[in-house]
């Protein structure tokens, strides 16, 4: 099922970005910081803003978030006040909780007490970095923490790729990959709320006949081992 309602607790970088990623997509967002100023920042951006005390479960209950479809707990510096409201959320009977850890033995105090799901923002950042510097044409690349990831693949000038045909490429692709999806760059720009500009794209469903083009941007999913394989062997 779809979850169209959430709440964001704790409103620094991470999670105003949060709340600004799930307004855009048309969600139902509470934001909730005991900063009066940081709360003000996604007033505009969130379908209800809050000024409470996290830690406080009388709060929690009167806030809103146990009837929520998803909570997740942004708090990132305080490791004391993230394990506490998790914590809360699961002894109210919130439905999902999403929380931040800063570490392996942060993450595992969370499961124990009630996190159906741990992120780690600083980490997902350094992974997704490392193989933009080490891959050629590698603009974006998910770690989704299981045995597949997603990278998304520029075709270059010199690229092997430019004037196969999808087909042609899916059938070397026999080791766990996959092409999701081809986008093209419009030339236009997109603008975000928060300031960020990004390349305007199409986005193009691969049917086997389709050449690959220049300038392209092969979504690929795959195993992390077979990806680099495929990127090395076609920059």
């Amino acid at each position: 099922m779809t979850r169209k309602k959430f709440a964001v607790i704790g409103l620094g970088r991470f999670g105003i970005k949060l709340v600004e990623e799930l307004s855009r997509m048309h969600r139902e967002v509470i934001a909730i910081d005991s900063d009066s100023s940081v709360v003000e920042k996604v007033r505009d951006m969130a379908s209800e803003s809050l000024i409470l005390d996290a830690v406080s479960k009388e709060a929690l209950e009167k806030s809103g978030v146990k009837d929520v479809d998803c909570v997740i707990v942004a708090i990132g510096e305080n490791m004391e006040a993230n394990i506490l409201v998790t914590t809360l959320l699961k002894e109210i009977g919130v439905k999902e909780i999403i929380s931040r850890a800063e570490s392996s033995l942060h993450a595992k105090i969370l499961r124990e007490v009630g996190a159906d799901r741990i992120v780690f923002p600083e980490e997902d950042m350094a992974v997704r970095l490392a193989h933009a510097i080490h891959f050629p044409g590698v603009q974006e690349y998910v770690d989704i923490k299981g045995p597949w990831d997603l990278a998304e693949l520029k075709v270059s000038g010199g690229s092997k790729l430019i004037g196969k045909k999808v087909a042609s490429i899916r059938s070397e692709l026999t080791k766990g990959i996959n092409v999701l999806m081809i986008e093209r760059e419009k030339g236009g720009r997109l603008s975000h709320d928060a300031g960020e500009k990004r390349e305007e794209r199409e986005n193009i469903f691969p049917k086997n006949e389709y050449a690959v083009r220049k300038d392209d941007i092969l979504i690929l999913f795959g195993r992390p081992e077979h990806l680099e394989k495929f990127i090395e062997k076609t920059s």
